[in-house]
């Protein structure tokens, strides 16, 4: 695979400027993030292989599918990002432009505040490793996936569900662990995930042999709930592959 500086290929992403502000300072190794000619591009070093313009799409929604996860995993409640025109950048100067039609939305929102330590800039986390991750892990890569859209009851579930299963974390057990969170957080997670009665058409199960939670979860806090227990297995990941 060429370093991703080496690629030609550079795909325009739109969606929340906000986001894709954030998003540029957090990767550099495998994908970049970076202000061109007519805003926003992705150059990634999956786009080497490509020698089309319709290819190198298709690779792109795989990559800003892996984004928006990630995006959805660090801030609150973002934007989705998505694929705009692709660019080919030519020897010696100047580039051909392939054009896909696809809606923007754009919002504006304070960008993260630079933290001094004894008046010094301290460095801002990288999310690459979350890329590197989800490619080595297919437990992982489905769980950014699940949220990578925007979250529903099926898609937190889903989210909620893949780490439950990994007996590696010592599934719920360890969940409870090394999250900090408690049975009762997790049983009206996925007992309100469950509920015709609360959720209609959202829930998981149909009318018959599930009892609602006395106290339902609204979907916020599910999100939020999912987001943490997510969080903290990555980390969880990353210390056993360390070990």
């Amino acid at each position: 695979m060429c370093a991703v500086s080496d690629v030609t290929w550079a795909v325009g992403l739109t969606g929340g400027e906000w986001e894709l502000g954030e998003l540029s300072h957090r990767f550099g190794t495998t994908l970049q993030i970076l202000r061109g000619v007519d805003g926003w591009e992705l150059r990634c070093d999956t786009f080497c292989v490509a020698t089309k313009a319709s290819m190198v799409r298709e690779l792109a929604r795989d990559v800003v599918l892996l984004i928006n996860g990630i995006a959805r995993l660090h801030l609150d409640n973002p934007d989705p990002i998505a694929v705009g025109n692709i660019s080919h950048y030519r020897e010696g100067g100047g580039r051909d432009v392939f054009v896909f039609l696809d809606e923007a939305r754009v919002r504006l929102r304070a960008g993260t505040p630079v933290v001094l330590v004894n008046g010094v800039a301290a460095p801002i986390p990288s999310w690459e490793p979350d890329v590197l991750l989800a490619a080595a892990d297919e437990r992982a890569l489905a769980v950014l996936s699940f949220l990578s859209g925007d979250p529903t009851w099926h898609s937190l579930y889903g989210a909620y569900e893949t780490i439950e299963k990994d007996r590696r974390t010592d599934g719920k057990r360890g969940i409870k662990r090394w999250a900090g969170v408690s049975s009762n957080q997790l049983d009206r997670l996925t007992a309100t995930a469950n509920a015709f009665p609360v959720l209609g058409v959202e829930a998981r199960h149909g009318v018959i042999g599930l009892r609602p939670p006395a106290d339902p979860m609204g979907r916020p806090d599910a999100e939020a709930l999912v987001r943490h227990i997510a969080l903290a297995w990555f980390a969880e990941l990353r210390q056993l592959a360390v070990g």
